[in-house]
């Protein structure tokens, strides 16, 4: 089960870790996961200590030579053993075998090494050059070793032969350099440490650690697995409820070949290896330099990996689920040049959420289940969390000895915040923020990633017919304790649909193959000689598509495609709307098909219709990214967004005097009491002329320098009693009724020609429409009649037509933007 966030409920120490500890705040800093789990079905039950808190300890030092013997005692006589390295590295002779060893804590402090007293050196490369170990059979060819040994395969023959004769042993000492082998053990913590094998060569070695015959219940944390002979860490013979977390798994100059990271399950015996055990978990680790295969390869086990990050470019292969296996493969990111995945009879593989810098399209093959919880973070934030030097993966802990969680977080801000998806710009110390949605907006989903994992929030959303309004964001720390509140003022733009392009492949002359570049009314179609595109017309095409538009001549684009070839190309701009009518030219298999602006890319699943409005303009192309797709039309639906711009192109639209608005009552004005009718944010207002006993009032604000602008909200406020209106029988005895705005539409100062005729906008208390024949989007009047009835007029909100304000010999007008 996937929970966010994650509460841990027993803390293995209830040490505080010091203030030099600054473990990520991704690290929960206890075992988790299968490890942390009794059995398929019930997680987070298995009391994970290793040696304990309170276990007998020994630091170990370096001494010079072999220290296997005296790891071997110290692992004999206590609980706990630290490896210091202050004083150099150890040298491990050949791995050193636990068997049935349990409730164990190994951690290293100082920078502490393990290294096996055997390794590759540039002579024994050379000699398996020679000997052409590189060329040879992996599956067949072996023979029989001058020590009398058989060998099946004719790659390993070559590279045991080669090491016998320049090490001069027949005992073949070199394939036991490893440096731990865990036999039917259980409960065991490894953290913090550098084990540092030989460099890898296909001689059957042992692997720097073996998990193995039925080890169960082990946590590795933090360590470091460097140039492994065989493999860095392998899992295998019924081996189960293992967590690997926050360790790096690499090699070096030393490596030669078999560069085969992590093994889970030997073979495909399922006796053997156990059909229901092999339950390994996998967290924020990396897979970097060198590494070439089995990151991992399993058989059998249940497979959990997240968090972890893939920087291994021009791998073989790195995600290798094989018998009867069942992954799970959640939130982590994979660097441009990785081979991801590859898998050969597996029972099931899921992916969630991770991110790819290449193009890397996942899918998934039935269900897999996780008995214990976790917590996700962005896969977006894996790469730099996980290399981060100072406490990411590999041996970053100040303080391994101490197990638990730390201190609760004060933190309360925020990392990102989302509305409907369109991430808004936030700023340190800033808690405010506006943000206009589009046109087409039909609800408002607001979203956050705190910047503390642990903190959570709360949104109040108003509705999108509430608006202008103000959505709220509290969060709430770690701590419990400790808030902040974001707002965002929320306006909605209005973008009028005026006009549409489309290439309707039905009205085009061009028929067949062309394999050359060519443009039809502003479409571009992209073909080359070795990639050219098709146009097929023919009675058999015919269809007729979900809105109900029927075409039948169609462009043929027979693969996938780029910028360059089996493309089409045209230019948007920014609120837009494409829709593309296309089938896939396979009816049995689905095709996706990209919107690319030259470098981000839409994929979509081609499926009748696409539909896509642009956030940015530019040149856009389209075409498949897997095989062929068939395009019948292509509409674009243009946005016209208006704002309210100077006529005369200036910035400065101040004014010194004679600033005039003119409000038409629609109603015969008998009195007028100035005082309590204004314009905010310029207060108060004040007459211009006596008209009272007409339909027109003119005023101005007090103020001089009234400035009409795009981003401003003015509110109109106007009490009650401030006008009254003749009825109908004349006599005065009406107040506050409906009322209109005449914007006089005029030629006055340069750059205005053929203004139209004057239009009113009438507000009948519930909605807004024009005296002219064509609607008219204009802003939002919000009003009761109350004592103080405020109107708000949102200035972005004009659409049609030239209005003009005067302001002196300055005028201001609605534009096309």
């Amino acid at each position: 089960m996937r929970i966010l966030p994650l509460t841990i409920g027993a803390l293995l120490c209830a040490m505080t870790l010091p203030a030099s500890a600054q473990l990520s705040e991704y690290d929960l800093n206890a075992p988790f996961g299968w490890a942390t789990s009794s059995s398929l079905t019930q997680g987070d039950d298995y009391d994970l200590t290793g040696g304990g808190t309170d276990g007998r300890s020994i630091t170990l030092t370096n001494k010079g030579g072999d220290m296997r013997s005296e790891i071997e005692n110290a692992i004999n006589n206590y609980d706990i053993i630290i490896f210091d390295g202050s004083k150099g590295d150890f040298t491990i002779s050949q791995s050193i075998v636990l068997e049935g060893v349990k409730n164990k804590t190994f951690v290293g402090i100082n920078g502490a090494r393990l290294c096996t007293e055997f390794y590759i050196t540039d002579e024994i490369k050379q000699a398996l050059d020679e000997a052409g170990v590189k060329d040879a059979s992996t599956s067949g060819g072996g023979g029989t070793l001058s020590n009398g040994e058989k060998v099946d395969e004719e790659c390993e023959f070559l590279t045991r032969q080669t090491l016998i004769d320049l090490t001069n042993d027949e005992s073949e000492m070199f394939r036991k350099a490893g440096l731990f082998h865990l036999s039917g053990c259980e409960n065991l913590i490894f953290r913090n440490l550098k084990l540092v094998g030989p460099g890898p060569v296909d001689v059957g070695g042992n692997d720097l650690i073996a998990v193995i015959d039925g080890t169960t219940h082990c946590w590795f944390d933090h360590c470091e697995y460097t140039d492994g002979i065989d493999g860095n860490m392998d899992i295998t013979v019924k081996s189960d409820f293992i967590t690997v977390s926050w360790c790096t798994f690499s090699y070096t100059e030393r490596a030669y070949n078999h560069m085969n990271t992590n093994l889970i399950g030997g073979d495909d015996t399922a006796s053997k290896q156990g059909a229901d055990n092999l339950n390994v978990t996998w967290a924020n680790c990396m897979w970097g330099s060198g590494c070439d295969q089995r990151m991992p390869m399993a058989r059998f086990g249940t497979i959990h990996i997240y968090n972890c990050y893939y920087n291994c470019s021009g791998n073989k292969v790195a995600i290798n689920p094989r018998k009867d296996s069942e992954f799970l493969i959640e939130n982590n990111y994979f660097a441009s040049g990785v081979n991801i995945f590859s898998q050969t009879d597996a029972k099931a593989y899921v992916w969630h959420d991770n991110y790819f810098e290449g193009s890397y399209k996942p899918s998934n093959k039935g269900s897999v289940s996780i008995p214990y919880q976790y917590s996700l973070y962005d896969a977006r934030e894996v790469a730099d969390v996980v290399s981060n030097p100072d406490n990411g993966a590999g041996a970053t802990l100040s303080d391994p000895l101490t197990i638990g969680a730390l201190a609760p977080s004060s933190d309360a801000t925020l990392r990102q915040l989302f509305v409907n998806g369109i991430s808004v710009t936030l700023q340190e110390g800033i808690y405010h923020y506006s943000y206009a949605l589009p046109s087409d907006a039909a609800d408002i989903n607001i979203t956050a990633t705190t910047s503390h994992s642990k903190a959570t929030y709360q949104v109040t959303t108003p509705a999108i017919d509430e608006l202008p309004a103000t959505a709220t964001i509290v969060v709430t720390a770690q701590d419990g304790t400790t808030q902040l509140t974001y707002t965002i003022s929320l306006s909605q733009e209005i973008y009028i649909p005026s006009t549409s392009t489309s290439w309707i492949f039905d009205n085009w002359s061009e028929e067949s193959k062309y394999d050359y570049n060519f443009s039809h009314d502003g479409l571009t179609v992209h073909a080359t000689a070795s990639k050219p595109v098709d146009f097929e017309n023919a009675e058999e095409y015919r269809k007729t598509f979900a809105d109900g538009n029927t075409y039948t001549k169609r462009l043929s684009l027979g693969g996938s495609g780029s910028t360059e070839y089996r493309s089409v190309s045209f230019t948007a701009n920014a609120g837009d709307k494409i829709t593309i009518y296309n089938t896939s030219a396979s009816e049995s298999n689905v095709r996706y098909l990209a919107i690319s602006n030259g470098s981000d890319v839409v994929y979509s699943e081609s499926n009748d219709m696409l539909v896509y409005t642009f956030t940015e303009s530019g040149t856009y192309y389209v075409y498949s990214t897997n095989r062929g797709i068939r395009i019948y039309a292509l509409v674009i639906e243009h946005a016209v967004p208006y704002t309210l711009i100077p006529a005369n192109n200036s910035t400065d639209v101040s004014v010194a005097s004679t600033d005039e608005l003119s409000i038409d009552f629609g109603r015969e004005i008998t009195s007028v009491d100035m005082s309590k009718i204004s314009i905010a944010p310029y207060l108060p207002l004040q007459e211009v002329g006596n008209n009272v006993g007409s339909t027109t009032l003119i005023f101005q604000p007090v103020t001089r320098n009234w400035l009409l602008d795009y981003s401003t909200v003015y509110t109109i406020t106007v009490e009650a009693g401030a006008v009254t209106l003749a009825s109908e029988t004349g006599g005065a005895d009406e107040t506050n009724t409906a009322f209109a705005w005449t914007f006089t539409t005029e030629p006055i100062g340069s750059g205005i020609e053929n203004a139209e005729s004057d239009r009113t906008l009438t507000f009948d208390g519930t909605t807004l429409h024009s005296t002219s024949d064509d609607i008219v989007y204009v802003f939002n009047l919000q009003g009761m009649k109350v004592a103080e009835s405020r109107y708000t007029i949102d200035m972005t909100r004009y659409a049609s037509g030239i209005y003009i304000v005067r302001c002196g010999d300055k005028v201001l007008r609605i534009a096309k933007r």
